[in-house]
């Protein structure tokens, strides 16, 4: 699923939304259960947060682009 995120992650965005059809078909699950479950493990480990509509990427583990300090 994390490989999922990254091919989805738009090039210097931290922040994505997950379609599960999209999803199945890129991981060859056949369920939705399967899915959910591969989200909920990502959000357990803390590689991704909620968001109102989406996720946010953990940037301390994984970012695409520049960061301004």
């Amino acid at each position: 699923m994390w490989c999922y995120v990254l091919s989805r992650l738009p090039a210097k965005k931290d922040e994505l939304q997950i379609n599960i059809s999209d999803a199945m078909d890129y991981t060859g699950y056949k369920t939705k259960a399967n899915i959910y479950t591969g989200i909920i493990n990502l959000l357990e480990n803390k590689l991704l947060f909620r968001k109102k509509n989406g996720y946010y990427i953990n940037i301390n583990v994984f970012f695409n682009g520049k960061r301004k300090i």
